[in-house]
C-alpha cells in the first residue's frame, strides 16, 4: 500500500509520505513517479512431480523433519508437487509476443545475435542472460527497443531444451 511507503527527499531532507506529496522540485516529482510503477508480478512455473507437465502459480516450500516438498499452487488454488530443479521465477519481462519470461529459458537476445539462458544472479540480485557462446553477461532491464517493445524470443528452455546451450 502506497501510504506505508516512506521516501526521503533528496532536495529537503526530511522523509514524506507520498500520499500528502505536493510537489515542490522536479527532483522529488522524479522520486514519487517511480514509487507508483504498479506492483511486479510475482509468479512460478515447475514441472509437475506427477506427470512432467509445466504448472504455473505461487511456490510453496513444505518442511517437516523428514523432508521438504517443493509446491505450485495454481490460479485455482490446487497444489501440485514440483520438482525443484525446474522451478523458475517470471521475471518481469516479456518475449515480442507478449508472453512472459522464466529463469531458466532460453532467448535470443541482442536483435537474435546472442543465445542466452535466462539466471538470477545471486551477487546483484538480479535477474541477467548468459550469453551461451561468449563470457558474458547482459542486464535484463535494457531489453527493450526504443519503442519500448521486447527485443527478445524465447527459443526453449534449460529443461526441456538442454541442446540448445551445448557449445558445440
Amino acid at each position: 500500500m502506497m501510504s506505508k511507503i516512506l521516501l526521503k527527499k533528496k532536495k529537503h531532507g526530511s522523509w514524506i509520505k507520498p500520499d500528502h506529496y505536493k510537489h515542490c522540485c522536479s527532483v522529488c516529482e522524479t522520486i514519487l513517479m517511480h514509487t507508483r510503477r504498479e506492483i511486479r508480478e510475482i509468479l512460478f512455473r515447475a514441472k509437475r512431480v506427477d506427470n512432467g507437465e509445466w504448472v504455473y502459480g505461487g511456490y510453496w516450500l513444505n518442511s517437516t523433519a523428514t523432508r521438504d516438498t517443493a509446491n505450485i499452487i495454481d490460479s485455482d488454488g490446487n497444489t501440485h508437487g514440483v520438482i525443484p530443479e525446474t522451478i523458475g521465477q517470471y521475471i518481469g519481462c516479456t518475449q515480442k509476443n507478449g508472453a512472459k519470461i522464466f529463469e531458466g529459458d532460453i532467448v535470443l537476445a541482442g536483435y537474435g545475435q546472442h543465445k542466452c539462458v535466462v539466471a538470477w544472479d545471486e551477487e546483484c540480485a538480479r535477474f541477467i542472460y548468459h550469453v551461451t557462446d561468449k563470457p558474458c553477461i547482459i542486464v535484463c532491464t535494457s531489453m527493450y527497443n526504443k519503442d519500448n517493445q521486447s527485443v527478445l524470443s524465447v527459443i526453449g528452455n534449460i529443461h526441456d531444451n538442454p541442446e540448445l546451450i551445448k557449445v558445440k
